[in-house]
């Protein structure tokens, strides 16, 4: 029996059980839209209730809880969602369980009976907090200066614990159970790395000052033996498109590179949500500029407090991290010592032009519709990195592409190096890496991926060496 068909090519669909069992979930999700449906578990072949008619520029996610539903929502100007208790019976709202808080976002939700476990986000961290049947809530917090919390998928409703994954640049995951009576985290497993001492080395967040003012968050990776006001090269990361954080995960490939001499740092600039969704907005479409100038504002903060040695910054970014990292490059090319840009989106004007490219439909709210809106054009036009390249003198710049990306096509690489080799009045290299046979990302095999973080790192030693 045909539940629901979705015409819409930029609305995502998902089936899924409510937490305690009493519905069957119908989520169906855009970039700037979401509509959910519900069926009564034991009676799936029937019509399902719509909770909320879809309404471009509302999202909303559904779980239970208890005797009620709940609904996870930006709605009513909450852009960083609040958490509402709905009547399962007439989907009216009975209370507001989590008010809206400006700047604490909240991630994730995963009921339990014996409590309410949420994730959210303060000043750029994770923290985790239980909310109790009787109204009380703890809160579970970490020392660390920069880390990852996860929840993991697939929980039971009637455990009496919640199970997490905690990782930072230094430390490998650690899979840990935060029992609700007593609110005490018990570690059960750790990925362990043979030789892998993780006391070597030192994560620190820093911030740096924006040209307006803002505050842009960084986490840096260093060795502990590395004297912090001794400058190093350093290798600056970053992505800041689509409301993704970049988390502060545990990196092998980064810790290699520590270990031959570097810094490792990642920039969470805006465009990402690491401050909730007004660091989104004020990094995309016509704000997208910020990004990049945030992501120049953390390389200099670094060099200025004697983290980076002068001239020796190497840029990395992947797909649309590579136009944060090509963007900062064609607005200041003297500032990098390389650039790394692993399958990057760097020719939008043309790629957002193609009413035919699937992807297009969903990117619109990010970035502009350049067919139908003149101003969306121009300011696309102004920031794509392929269209800017302008006569300068290019630092040495590795491109790769995949043959199968479907995301990002292999000419928007392709053509941006033989711009740069057209346009550069430096001597650098402008390399293309084609791969045959991958698609936007690599394969989960190790190899093949620890053998791509070795010619990375291998060119960044390199770029550092000639400066």
């Amino acid at each position: 029996m045909l539940v629901h068909e979705e015409h819409d090519p930029a609305i995502f669909m998902q089936v899924a059980r409510t937490a305690a069992d009493s519905f069957v979930a119908l989520t169906l999700g855009g970039p700037d839209v979401s509509e959910v449906r519900l069926i009564a578990a034991g009676a799936e072949t029937e019509a399902p209730r719509i909770l909320r008619p879809r309404q471009r520029g509302i999202r909303y996610e559904v779980n239970e809880w208890g005797d009620a539903l709940l609904m996870l929502t930006d709605a009513d100007g909450a852009i960083d969602r609040k958490l509402l208790c709905l009547d399962p019976a007439s989907f009216a709202v009975r209370r507001e369980l989590v008010p809206h808080r400006p700047g604490v976002p909240i991630i994730a939700v995963l009921p339990f009976a014996d409590a309410l476990v949420r994730l959210e986000r303060v000043e750029g961290l994770q923290r985790l907090v239980l909310t109790y049947p009787d109204g009380k809530e703890t809160t579970v917090g970490f020392d660390e200066p920069a880390y990852c919390l996860e929840l993991t998928p697939a929980q039971s409703y009637a455990a009496r614990q919640v199970r997490i994954v905690h990782q930072t640049p230094a430390s490998p995951p650690r899979w840990i159970d935060v029992d609700f009576a007593s609110g005490m985290c018990c570690v059960v497993g750790q990925e362990r790395l043979k030789g892998f001492d993780p006391a070597a080395y030192r994560v620190e967040r820093l911030h740096a000052r924006a040209a307006d003012g803002e505050s842009i968050p960084i986490t840096v990776l260093s060795r502990r033996d590395a004297a912090a006001e001794t400058p190093l090269p350093l290798l600056l990361t970053g992505y800041g498109a689509y409301g993704i954080a970049s988390e502060a995960r545990f990196s092998l490939p980064a810790t290699v590179l520590v270990d031959a001499g570097f810094r490792y740092a990642i920039a969470h600039v805006r465009g990402g949500s690491e401050k909730g969704a007004r660091w989104y907005r004020d990094g995309c479409r016509m704000n997208k500029r910020n990004s990049m100038t945030d992501f120049i504002a953390c390389a200099q903060h670094l060099q200025g407090i004697g983290h980076a040695a002068p001239g020796k910054i190497v840029a990395h970014g992947v797909s649309a991290g590579g136009l944060l990292v090509c963007g900062a490059m064609n607005i200041d090319p003297q500032s990098w010592a390389g650039v790394i840009a692993q399958v990057p989106f760097v020719d939008m004007l043309n790629t957002m032009s193609d009413a035919d490219h699937p992807l297009v439909p969903l990117l619109r709210p990010d970035w502009g519709d350049p067919l139908a809106d003149p101003e969306a054009y121009d300011w696309i036009a102004s920031i794509s990195p392929y269209e800017n390249v302008k006569q300068a003198a290019y630092p040495p710049l590795l491109c790769t592409a995949g043959l199968k990306d479907d995301r990002v096509p292999y000419w928007e690489p392709a053509k941006l190096v033989a711009n740069i080799r057209h346009l550069s009045t430096g001597g650098n290299p402008a390399v293309l890496q084609l791969d045959p046979d991958s698609g936007h990302q690599q394969s989960d095999d190790l190899d093949r991926e620890f053998a791509q973080a070795a010619l990375f790192w291998a060119f960044a030693q390199h770029c550092v060496t000639v400066a």
